[in-house]
Formats: structure tokens, sequence, C-alpha cells
């Protein structure tokens, strides 16, 4: 149905009719390259890729002609979210090692090839041996010293 402001598709006379994703003009259609995605992390930082706090995350997208259509991305392999718009926005919560892997799509298709960036969310040591050769560092100024990691681990305090 092309009448109107509004330009929509309907399948086998169904009632609900179906809108489209993108619209483009005649240059929008001669995009062929992909959107260009980065991803941020923001939280407590003990080392690179290493974390004491929850994680936020964003993924900001950004294409050249024909516009961001969405983000997909998927964390620790448990299947992808699709974001409308060019921003994603979550955070990860869970203690643990991580892995993002991230793309976006533009309006006229393209997808980007997918992007992958991991890291790790320690809050407080859980073993001596996260408190060994310096490790007790990886907790900011929670610890003076190994020996004040270590009595954290065996008493909890």
């Amino acid at each position: 149905n092309l009448s109107g402001d509004t330009t929509t598709l309907s399948l086998n006379d169904s009632p609900t009719p179906v809108l489209p994703s993108a619209i483009l003009d005649a240059s929008m259609s001669e995009d062929l390259l992909p959107p260009v995605s980065t991803a941020t992390l923001d939280g407590t930082i003990g080392q690179p890729n290493f974390y004491r706090s929850s994680i936020s995350v964003n993924i900001k997208a950004t294409d050249d002609l024909s516009g961001v259509l969405d983000i997909e991305y998927n964390l620790d392999n448990t299947g992808f979210q699709k974001i409308m718009g060019n921003t994603a926005n979550f955070t990860v919560f869970d203690e643990g090692q991580h892995t993002i892997t991230f793309f976006s799509t533009d309006n006229a298709g393209n997808n980007e090839p997918e992007q992958t960036i991991s890291f790790e969310i320690i809050k407080l040591p859980t073993s001596k041996d996260q408190c060994k050769n310096n490790g007790w560092r990886n907790f900011g100024n929670t610890f003076k010293n190994q020996g004040d990691c270590v009595s954290f681990v065996e008493t909890g305090k």
C-alpha cells in the first residue's frame, strides 16, 4: 500500500499491516558500506580488562549514508539481543569472565563484521591465590598488603 503518509505491506489479506523497518531515498539505497560500532566499558577498574564492580556497557554505532538500523549484542553466548537505533546500553553484574560479541546493521541492510570484547569482574577475593604475587593490589585500596588480603579470605572480614 503506497497511498497516504505510511507505506505498508499486507500479507495474505492479513488485517495487521507490516511496517517497513527502514525507508530509503535514492541516495541512501546506494549505501554499500557497513556501519561502525564502538563499545565502552565503565566500572571500577582493578587492572586492564579486570573490574572490581559491575560494568556499564555502551555500544554506539555510526553510519555515513543510510543511518543505523540496529545494534545486536551477545553476552556470554546467551543469544543475540537486538536493540533498534544507534545505541545499546546494559549492565553486567555477575562476577567472572565475560565476553560480549556485537555488530550493527545500517538501514540499507549492511552488517558490520562482529567484534568481541572480554573482561573479568572480581569484586572481592574469594581465594588466597587471588592475593598472591601482588594480586591483592587488584582490589584497589581495599587491602594494605597480601596478608591483609589473605586474612579477608579466611575470615570474610
